[in-house]
């Protein structure tokens, strides 16, 4: 689980809080995001992971950069709770992070899957074609 607050943001529908039951989202500008940003800065895309040290933030995009805190991050940062980023203009605070203790198997296998997407697009047409044949030959069983 991940809490986010949007402390600033250009995009007017874009403000408050936002609590994800997943520990791995994305925010960007892609349709495909768990949050998406109507930002002027095209690209933006990252990665949050929640582990028990804290939330890592990571560009989705070798090229794509965030900020943390003020400082010009490409990569990975391990975020704590309180700690502001900054993707395209839209400001956030990371309000609360929780790791369970036993994912569940297929949780899992979500969240793995959405962090494969992120990190190359091209798999969601892939992974979305899969998930259209298992519903075809689900359908052939019954």
């Amino acid at each position: 689980m991940i809490i986010l607050e949007v402390i600033h943001s250009i995009d007017t529908d874009l403000s408050g809080e936002y609590s994800f039951g997943a520990n791995i989202i994305s925010l960007g500008k892609s349709k495909e995001s768990t949050l998406v940003i109507n930002d002027d800065i095209n690209g933006i895309e990252v990665v949050l992971e929640a582990h028990p040290k804290g939330v890592i933030i990571h560009s989705a995009k070798k090229d794509i950069c965030f900020y943390s805190k003020g400082k010009k991050i490409s990569g990975s940062k391990l975020h704590k709770i309180g700690d502001k980023f900054k993707i395209g203009t839209t400001e956030f605070l990371l309000k609360k992070y929780e790791v369970p203790d036993d994912l569940n198997p297929v949780e899992e296998l979500k969240q793995k899957m959405l962090k494969l997407q992120n990190d190359d697009p091209s798999l969601f047409k892939l992974f979305l074609s899969v998930r259209e044949e298992l519903e075809r030959v689900e359908g052939l069983v019954e």
